[in-house]
Formats: C-alpha cells, sequence, structure tokens
C-alpha cells in the first residue's frame, strides 16, 4: 500500500497529527506540500502560480500511478474547501481512492455550506472513499448534508514519547514548588484563537498575583500584539515565535497552566499536548472538547470569552494545590489512554485498508 498525502505547510494541529503520527505508520507515504506558504507573498501572480504549481506536480506524480490511495486534509474553510475539492477530483480522475480528513471546523463556513452550497458540497465530497472528522457533532452535519461516505471519528494525538518520559512527575512537583506560576498560550496568534482575551485575562490575573505570560506561534496577529505589550509597557509577556520538537517541549514543561480560549476549533491539539505534559487546562467548550473533556477534572471549559470568568476559574485552580496534583496526573494518564499515536496510526491504516 502507497500513499500520497497532501498537507497544507501551516503551522498548526494538521501538522501536528502528521508529525506524531508518521513514525507509526507501518505503510508507505509520500507528503506534498500544498496550499499557502509560510513565507508567501500577498496580492500579484504569485498566488495562481503557485497554485497551478500544486496542481501540476501532483499531476505528475499520479500519472505515474504509483500511488493507491490519496490522502487529502483540508479544514472546513472556504479557501481550504475549494482548494482540496479540486485535488480530490484530479484524484478520482485517475481512479484513486481518496480518503479526506478534515481537520479544522469553521462555523461561518458550515453556515455558508448549509444555507447556499450544501448541493455542491455532497457533489465533489461524495466522491471520497472515507471521510474522517474529529467530531460527533461535524459527523451530524456531513450526513444532514448528504454525505454517505463512510465516516470516521478520529482524534488528534501525542507522541507515545512525551508520555514515557520519566520526568514528569518530577515537573509537577517542581510547578507546585513555584511561588510565580506561567501561563502558556500555544497556537496560532490570531484574533480567533483568543489571543486578545488572554492578554486581558492575564492583565487582571497579573493585578493581584505575579503571574508569566508565554506565547508561542507564529500567526498573522504577532505582530500586533507585540506592538500592544510594547505600547502598554506590559512585562512579564515573553514572545517564543514558531516553536517546535525541543523547543515546544520545553515550553510545555516551564508552563504552570496552559489557556486556549478560541472562538472555533476541530479538536484542539494543543490542548492535548498540554494535557500529556501534565498541565490543566483552561479553554472554551469549543469543537470536540465537550465530548471528552471534564470539568474540574481536566481543568476548566466555560462558553463565556470574558476574561473576568476566565481569571475566577485560573484563581480556583491556583489555591488549591491538590486539585492542581489530581488534575496534572490524571490528564497524563488520561492522554495515554487516549491519544496516543501509537493506536491512532492503527486505526488510521484501518480506513486506509477499508477505503481500498
Amino acid at each position: 500500500m502507497r500513499i500520497l498525502n497532501l498537507i497544507p505547510d501551516q503551522a498548526g494541529g494538521i501538522e501536528s497529527y502528521h508529525q506524531y503520527i508518521k513514525k507509526y505508520l507501518k505503510v508507505r507515504v509520500d507528503y506534498q506540500i500544498v496550499g499557502r506558504r509560510p513565507d508567501e507573498r500577498s496580492g500579484g501572480w504569485y498566488f495562481p502560480i503557485r497554485m497551478m504549481k500544486d496542481y501540476v506536480v501532483f499531476l505528475s506524480r499520479v500519472r505515474k500511478g504509483r500511488y493507491d490511495l490519496i490522502q487529502i486534509n483540508p479544514s472546513l474553510e472556504v479557501k481550504g474547501i475549494v482548494r482540496d475539492g479540486l485535488f480530490l477530483l484530479l484524484a478520482k480522475m485517475f481512479g484513486l481512492k481518496a480518503v479526506v480528513f478534515i481537520h479544522g471546523w469553521y462555523a461561518d463556513t458550515a453556515s455558508l455550506i448549509e444555507r447556499y452550497f450544501r448541493l455542491v458540497f455532497r457533489f465533489v465530497f461524495s466522491m471520497a472513499d472515507a471521510v474522517i472528522v474529529l467530531s460527533e457533532k461535524f459527523k451530524k452535519h456531513l450526513l444532514r448534508w448528504g454525505l454517505e461516505n463512510p465516516i470516521y471519528i478520529e482524534t488528534t494525538m501525542v507522541d507515545d514519547a512525551v508520555l514515557l518520559d520519566s520526568d514528569a512527575n518530577r515537573l509537577i512537583d517542581s510547578r507546585l514548588g513555584e511561588d510565580r506560576w506561567r501561563l502558556l498560550f500555544l497556537a496560532r496568534v490570531l484574533r480567533q484563537k483568543g489571543i486578545y482575551e488572554t492578554l486581558e485575562f492575564w492583565r487582571m490575573v497579573n493585578a493581584k498575583m505575579p503571574v508569566d505570560l508565554i506565547v508561542a506561534g507564529d500567526g498573522e496577529e504577532l505582530e500586533n500584539v507585540r506592538k500592544l505589550v510594547k505600547e502598554k509597557g506590559w512585562k512579564g509577556i515573553s514572545f517564543l515565535g514558531y516553536v517546535n520538537g525541543p523547543e515546544k517541549a520545553d515550553a510545555f514543561k516551564k508552563a504552570h497552566v496552559y489557556c486556549l480560549f478560541s472562538y472555533t476549533e476541530g479538536m484542539p491539539v494543543g490542548v492535548i499536548e498540554a494535557m500529556a505534559y501534565g498541565l490543566p487546562v483552561l479553554t472554551r467548550w469549543v469543537g470536540r472538547l465537550p465530548e471528552f473533556f471534564i470539568n474540574g477534572v481536566h481543568g476548566y471549559a466555560t462558553d463565556s470569552l470574558s476574561p473576568e470568568v476566565f481569571a475566577e476559574l485560573f484563581f480556583r485552580l491556583n489555591q488549591d494545590c491538590g486539585l492542581y496534583r489530581r488534575m496534572a496526573e490524571g490528564n497524563r494518564k488520561f492522554v495515554w489512554e487516549h491519544f496516543r499515536a501509537s493506536n491512532a496510526a492503527k486505526r488510521l491504516e484501518a480506513i486506509y485498508r477499508a477505503a481500498l
């Protein structure tokens, strides 16, 4: 079995998923980068030329007949659905099997499809031999739009090696022994990821007790956030930029609490990664989180976007060391049981075999 996997060149959940899972896959998988590049210029002819190059490279590879199956990885946003819908049509023109893994999920796009493009969406994506989503809620959307393909619910995951780290208990003890806590925002630095709510939350907490905020990630709001912090003269906020590998692990290990106040998500990989490092999580009820995240056990989640609510939940956690330890230890155990990359690889290979 030989797979061609089309993945975007963007730091985030899709990249993390394939980075973690590929070393556990026992089938041959080749990768092709598609979509916007991190250094891509805006405007002019650059975008259509790059897009055409992606399709030409894809056609060149599939015409040689080396692949049994194509995997496509869109998020449910307009550009990704249009781009990857065309890749799906091209794959089927060559008689190839195709798996579509919808990672991110945007409510605005889902509403557009629901109201105006349901028939077009069904026509294109019903050609897939299997569809993977990250939530039962998302599966219900696809069924309502008329898809009759086999639809699987999968998860994001973390590398088994993280969960086998023997320093985990020492890290929990070390965090509880420190007077100054560190909050971690590790995600794309975008408005819809709640970066400005995170800053206001940090400001409220910091007014009552000294805490640091680590911002790790890149994105279109990064420079605006840097400028805001400088203009306000806020101290205790550090910017790491995009992190991966040891730098990413170090960010999780240094933090006391992981914060993600996104407006919308598929299944946020940062939450699972934070839990794997023994971090309690402060977040919102977005994406698949309501299907597994338990308030008061894994951390705290809320429907609110109010920084005051986030601050109240933080102090509840900060003032109870026993609660913190139970969450930290329990989160690592929970991820080991449900979100190991080695197990996810076996399930993905089973989906490939079923599609073939």
